[in-house]
């Protein structure tokens, strides 16, 4: 069942991206708005992903994580009908931010289905999990660009929605894929037995790692290709290849990197990936003229991302089975990303001023290399103080 789920994650993942390589011709073009006022469109979903977390706590108790699956498809189907429509941009951003409930709602509800289904290998399942998920979002991109060739931009919208559609049927065709039993599965955290695992109030340490993980994300999405376009002359197909090359090791990495886990623990691969995560993006702006020396540094990042993606899934799993954590898990990654990009350009500028050169921009990835170092390593003793804790608390009173 794990390859259906595998599956349905994909799909699921191509809506997200569908309409980033085509915000010029949805909103500058079609309504008359700034670029900057388009960009918003794929920040306003997160006030929604927050709401999702308590709604998820709310409802998966109540409804079948099948049936909730579905309607949260359906609903995030008729959301994207409706931006085809010519509504004016303003009701658009609106039903944008209502979509990243329902976005959410369907990531927890898939990812705790691996979860659920993955036995004593959650790393694998969930490694497989963040492998599917990154190349749909990949695919995502590309299939926008086709749609907007081939049929004009505005027709994504439908695009996206059939995708949404498939997630449905298939959640109601095949709904043991989703509400399998509880796995007796060990936490990858402390390998003890399920009633060991810490409890909610211990979920800051992961979540908080996942922050700054993305954080990172988007600065490196964000930041270095504009050093190395505007500053280095590198052209923009190298430009691709090199920013392609992390995130392309992230997606086929992360299963093996689960794997890992599987063996070793989620602490002990969460600490070796974040300290060679953090120690080749520091040293980014010192091999920036290199282009063999780069993609060394961007090779390590993209490896060692792998590995921190999938033990931060395992330690959310751990520390607090199903949806919510999940949901929560999502929410974090969010907030991280676009507060990356709102901290780096802010740095530069108070930096640089309004014209921000190719030392102001170094010091930026400097630090938040530093940064991402220091919260791994006081989440990872969070982690680590609350899983002794838990130990002591579930030993027997003699």
């Amino acid at each position: 069942m794990r390859w259906l789920l595998a599956l349905i994650i994909f799909v699921s993942a191509v809506p997200d991206t569908i309409v980033v390589s085509v915000i010029k011709d949805l909103f500058v073009d079609r309504y008359g708005v700034s670029t900057p006022a388009a960009q918003v469109f794929l920040a306003v979903n997160l006030p929604g992903a927050l709401l999702a977390v308590p709604l998820l706590s709310l409802l998966r108790r109540r409804v079948a994580p099948y049936k909730l699956l579905a309607v949260a498809s359906m609903a995030d189907a008729l959301l994207l009908l409706c931006m085809w429509c010519d509504i004016g941009f303003g009701p658009t951003l609106a039903l944008r931010a209502a979509e990243g409930v329902t976005d959410v709602v369907v990531f927890a509800l898939l990812f705790d289905g691996v979860r659920r289904t993955s036995g004593h290998s959650w790393g694998v399942g969930l490694g497989a999990a963040s492998t599917a998920l990154t190349l749909g979002l990949a695919t995502g991109v590309i299939v926008g660009g086709i749609t907007a060739r081939d049929a004009g931009a505005t027709f994504v919208f439908p695009v996206a929605a059939l995708a949404c559609v498939i997630v449905a049927v298939v959640a109601l065709w095949r709904r043991g894929a989703v509400i399998a039993s509880e796995s007796a599965a060990p936490c990858a955290m402390t390998r003890k037995a399920p009633r060991m695992r810490v409890h909610i109030p211990s979920m800051w340490p992961p979540l908080a790692m996942t922050f700054v993980d993305r954080s990172t994300g988007g600065v490196m999405t964000a930041v270095l290709p504009v050093v190395l376009g505007s500053y280095l002359g590198y052209s923009s197909a190298q430009r691709g290849w090199l920013i392609g090359l992390p995130l392309g090791l992230m997606a086929l990495g992360a299963t093996p990197a689960g794997w890992l886990v599987d063996q070793v623990g989620a602490f002990r691969v969460r600490l070796g990936g974040g300290l060679a995560y953090a120690g080749a993006m520091a040293c980014i702006p010192l091999a920036s003229e290199d282009s063999l020396g780069l993609a060394v540094l961007l090779t390590v990042v993209g490896v060692s991302g792998a590995a921190l993606l999938a033990s931060s899934l395992v330690l959310v799993a751990g520390c607090s089975a199903g949806s919510a954590a999940m949901g929560g898990f999502r929410a974090a990654g969010d907030m991280g990303y676009f507060a990356g990009l709102g901290l780096a350009a802010a740095l530069a500028a108070s930096l640089g001023g309004a014209d921000p050169g190719i030392a102001n921009y170094a010091s930026v990835i400097v630090i938040f290399a530093v940064a991402h170092f220091a919260t791994n390593i006081v989440a990872l003793l969070g982690v680590s103080r609350a899983a002794a804790q838990n130990e002591i608390a579930a030993q027997p009173v003699s």
